[in-house]
């Protein structure tokens, strides 16, 4: 029980972090003239995969969403793209830690828009680092993992309104 208290503080704690990151202005105004995005999952926890979350499925939502809403999607080997800064790279992170005893999950949905940004005090110096992002956090049962895909889809949902925003369809 101990441990139930302790990963339901964390996900209390966590959450507000998480979702008071980078969709302002700023972050809107970075997506303008981006053509289309390199999808990238990150690696699911074996236990996770096991109880029913799939990186290959969070793939396929990613880039169904993607494209239905008029974005391209490139390859992870599209880096001549990725080079030249008309595409970003949508890094989407999934992170569970599971309550053996109580069979519950918390998780944290993270994703990051990265492209390649100049530095003002030296043009010289380009890297590549996230300009818009979306958070969340969550606490489900492990016959419900699967369900985590919802708020992937809503983060997804959220990175697609902000790209609308704008780079208006014609």
């Amino acid at each position: 029980m101990k441990n139930a208290l302790m990963l339901v503080t964390i996900v209390l704690l966590c959450g507000p972090i998480l979702m008071a990151q980078g969709d302002d202005g700023i972050a809107r105004a970075s997506l303008k003239g981006l053509s289309g995005v390199t999808v990238v999952i990150e690696d699911i926890r074996p236990d996770a995969i096991q109880d029913g979350l799939s990186k290959e499925e969070i793939q396929t939502d990613v880039g169904l969403r993607l494209r239905m809403a008029g974005i391209k999607v490139g390859d992870a080997k599209a880096s001549s793209l990725l080079a030249a800064g008309s595409f970003g790279m949508l890094m989407v992170t999934v992170n569970t830690l599971k309550h053996s005893q109580t069979e519950i999950y918390a998780y944290a949905v993270d994703i990051d828009l990265q492209q390649n940004v100049t530095l003002v005090r030296d043009t010289q110096i380009k890297i590549f680092a996230s300009t818009w992002s979306f958070g969340n956090t969550g606490m489900v049962g492990a016959s419900h993992l699967s369900s985590v895909r919802d708020d992937v889809k809503d983060g997804v949902d959220k990175f697609i309104n902000s790209w609308l925003s704008v780079n208006p369809k014609h």
